[in-house]
């Protein structure tokens, strides 16, 4: 895989008259958490942050900040210091913005990359981060609730990134949502979501006491063959 990505980093050097978008970026960087040479997965990080300044200067968006969360989980893994200084900016920068949906979604990657990258607690322990980023979640979501009409539409990948990482606080944000089929579709979201990036059997009493506030009996059938069938692959 680090093959492919070198080599694709140095066609776009060679090649001036082509410009990948952030996009590309983010997926070339997915592998970099799982190399295990640590002198080679330094030197991308510093070729990826050689080559984002463009893709920052077309503005906030979530990809840029999917890119630079996977270039914290791959500091993690060699410079504890950069990678917690590298999420630090990233929800400063994430604070500031004014799209309060893509706000929202982002704080919660960076909720997500904490749980997968932070299990020892030292970051939490030298930055205070994870509290930090729960508050302006909080925040967030209390004022993107007030303003917006279309709730699922408006929290449906912050509850999906959630669900890897802070069920329960996307199970409320699903249960305050303004109508009833909304509130069911992002009950839905949130246990598609499990599904797809968890183990069924330790999640099943969470799972079928969600599955059991669903009011749309077609969507809870579904969901339960749905829950059946990846019990089955397991």
């Amino acid at each position: 895989a680090t093959d492919v990505v070198r080599y694709a980093l140095q066609c776009r050097v060679e090649t001036g008259d082509y410009s990948p978008n952030v996009t590309l970026y983010r997926e070339l960087a997915t592998p970099l958490p799982y190399v295990d040479d640590l002198e080679l997965l330094s030197s991308l990080v510093k070729e990826f942050d050689g080559l984002k300044g463009s893709a920052e200067a077309l503005g906030p968006t979530a990809d840029l900040i999917r890119l630079e969360l996977t270039l914290a989980a791959a500091e993690r893994k060699y410079d504890l210091r950069a990678c917690a200084n590298r999420l630090v900016t990233t929800f400063l920068n994430v604070s500031a913005w004014s799209d309060l949906s893509l706000k929202a979604e982002c704080l919660a990657r960076i909720l997500d990359t904490l749980a997968n990258i932070d299990a020892d607690g030292a970051i939490e322990q030298k930055e205070g981060l994870r509290s930090v980023v729960l508050q302006e979640l909080n925040s967030t979501v209390v004022e993107l609730l007030q303003g917006v009409a279309e709730q699922f539409d408006a929290f449906r990948r912050v509850i999906r990134t959630l669900a890897r990482c802070e069920p329960t606080m996307a199970f409320n944000i699903a249960q305050r949502l303004n109508t009833e089929p909304r509130r069911n579709q992002a009950r839905r979201e949130l246990i598609y979501s499990i599904l797809e990036s968890a183990a069924v059997d330790t999640h099943w009493p969470w799972i079928q006491s969600t599955i059991d506030t669903i009011s749309d009996s077609n969507m809870s059938a579904d969901l339960i063959v749905s829950v059946l069938s990846k019990l089955y692959q397991q």
